[in-house]
């Protein structure tokens, strides 16, 4: 997915700091605090749905989205880091501390991609799934 929808799957239009709400709980998300220092099924943490019924957009891996890591629209923050060079990651990971929030974003480059703590969520976009003769 782009950013921006991660963003809405993990948050919901209310815009949460965390898939289920606005309060921290680390006893919904693997993250450093729960000492388990590796990434879990997907649905181990039952409370850790979003609003539009994804797991874990919040711990266990952190995500990689379609964008390259540069300003968003509108904004004039600067950064020698922007431009094409990174890759945006959503959600944290194992390795995050307690309390970050969903919508944190990090960066990396992308020729290290294979770390433990780094995936992927797959998604199709609405048209493709009307054309498919989906709902």
């Amino acid at each position: 997915p782009t950013e921006f929808e991660w963003e809405i799957a993990a948050r919901g239009v209310d815009r949460r700091y965390y898939p289920w709400g606005n309060t921290f709980d680390e006893k919904k998300c693997n993250v450093k605090q729960s000492g388990i220092r590796t990434t879990t099924p997907v649905g181990t943490y039952k409370d850790n749905v979003s609003p539009y019924g994804c797991y874990d957009m919040c711990g266990n891996v952190a995500e990689w989205v379609q964008d390259w890591y540069k300003a968003y629209p509108g904004s004039d923050q600067t950064s020698p880091d922007f431009g094409e060079k990174y890759k945006v990651l959503r959600g944290g990971s194992y390795f995050s501390e307690s309390g970050f929030r969903t919508y944190e974003r990090s960066k990396d480059d992308p020729t290290t991609w294979t770390n433990a703590h780094y995936g992927f969520r797959c998604a199709i976009s609405d048209s493709e799934v009307q054309k498919q003769g989906g709902q």
